[in-house]
Parts: C-alpha cells; structure tokens; sequence
C-alpha cells in the first residue's frame, strides 16, 4: 500500500492548535452581543457601548487508542472586550472584559480513516473559569463546560489540517493545524 492509501496508524498522538467561530461560553456564544444585552437592562449614565470583540484559540492533545477511538484534551481560550464610551468627548471610561477558559476530556469517533483523510465525530464534558469585570464588578466562576463535534474533517498525514461543525466551547466552526506522531 502506498503511503497515501494508509491509514493513521493505532497508537498515534496528536497536538492541535485552533480558532473558532462562534463559541460557547456559560453566558450564551459569542455571537450573542453579551455586554449590549446586560447594559440594556443596567445602562450607564450617557455612555455608549463599542461593538464587542471576541477571540477563541484552542490547545489539544491526545492519542489514536483503537483505529476509531481517540482520547484526548482540550484546553479553549475565549476572550472579549468592549470599550465604554463618553459620546460627548470620545473618550474611553472602562473597558469591558470576559475570559473563559474551558479544559475537557475529549472522546472522538472517527467513522472514514482513507489515507491521509479522516471524517469523525466527538464529544466532551469538562469544566470552564469564567473571569468577567465590567461597571459593576469583577466575578470568577467555575461552570460545565461542553463540546460536541457532529462532523469534523482532518487531511494531512503528520502534518495536517482540519474543520470542525458542531457546538460548545470549541465553537460552531473550529480550525486550525496539528501534527500527528507515533510514540
């Protein structure tokens, strides 16, 4: 069999490094215009909000135990921000500011595994620190945090390339690159 035609092999560990679109955070996704629905309900006197800024990067690592069995985990970065704002004068009064960092175990299914492509699913549950300062306060939270990959695509032998589409603190569209090593 050519190189091309074969399969990852059993045993095989994986680093992955990612950004998403869309992630989840225990306060809705980040799609959700978070900060203009809480000061909505709580506005400051003659301020105005900046539109919200998000970014997620993703680390995970973890091992082929089974052709169609992988175990690993993932720790996912969320953070944003948005900028307070005196209308009259333009200047900045505060800075809203969110982080979340989630770290789950992570099961994945892979269901096609031809050559140096993979199609596959996934699931993981595990746990998120929420940092939140704003106005009003600065709060740190522990909730659950979750990750579910309907269907994702990986091409590349050693190096490679992937595509998630599913739901969680991944995000809906999650991509990125990753290397693949035997022990």
């Amino acid at each position: 069999a050519t190189l091309m035609s074969k399969p990852v092999s059993i045993g095989a560990h994986e680093l992955r490094l990612g950004t998403a679109f869309c992630s989840a955070t225990p306060d809705g996704y980040t799609t959700d215009n978070w900060w203009a629905l809480h000061i909505t309900n709580n506005p400051p006197q003659g301020l105005n909000i900046q539109p919200e800024r998000w970014f997620t990067l993703g680390f995970e690592v973890g091992k082929w135990y089974k052709e169609w069995l992988y175990f690993g985990g993932t720790a996912v970065w969320t953070g944003g921000f948005a900028q307070v704002i005196r209308p009259s004068t333009r200047e900045r009064v505060d800075t809203y500011n969110y982080n979340c960092l989630s770290l789950t175990p992570t099961l994945r299914f892979a269901w096609v595994r031809r050559g140096i492509v993979q199609l596959y699913s996934g699931l993981g549950l595990g746990l998120a620190m929420v940092s939140k300062e704003d106005l009003h306060s600065d709060t740190l939270e522990l909730n659950i945090s979750y990750d579910v990959t309907f269907i994702g695509l990986s091409v590349g032998r050693n190096l490679f390339g992937y595509i998630d589409l599913g739901a969680g603190y991944r995000g809906v569209v999650s991509a990125g690159i990753g290397y693949r090593f035997n022990k």
